[in-house]
């Protein structure tokens, strides 16, 4: 499992306030020839009648092995900035074959998505 913590950036636009957290492209790999190798996260609120916010992690993942891979995905652990554990989601892709690439993109939604200070990913596969 990598940790994954970055450079913060702030952004102000009308009703939205925008978090990017920037993460050093570092691969990501469970044992299988299955590697993250890029990835990032914006967390955003949105002030409307109802405060909502969104966490984004979007990211690239590989095969890298000789064999195609079966129900293959990443799991992402969303932590406040005290390292406290909110939430785990996860997206995973049916079929991966060698040297393929997965475009991913795992979301935490709700009231609470812009206390995300850090986040981690771990890999799966069949």
């Amino acid at each position: 499992m990598l940790q994954v913590t970055g450079k913060v950036r702030f952004k102000c636009r009308a009703c939205l306030v925008g978090l990017v957290l920037l993460a050093g492209i570092t691969g990501c790999t469970a044992g299988t020839g299955f590697q993250v190798i890029e990835h990032n996260i914006i967390v955003s609120e949105y002030t409307t009648d109802a405060a909502q916010s969104v966490a984004v992690v979007k990211g690239i993942a590989r095969n890298t092995g000789a064999w195609p891979l079966e129900d293959c995905g990443v799991s992402v652990t969303f932590y406040d900035f005290e390292g406290n554990k909110l939430d785990v989601y996860s997206s995973s892709c049916r079929r991966l074959e060698p040297g393929e690439t997965w475009n991913f993109s795992v979301e935490l939604r709700g009231q609470e998505a812009w206390k995300v200070g850090k986040y981690s990913i771990s890999t799966f596969s069949k």
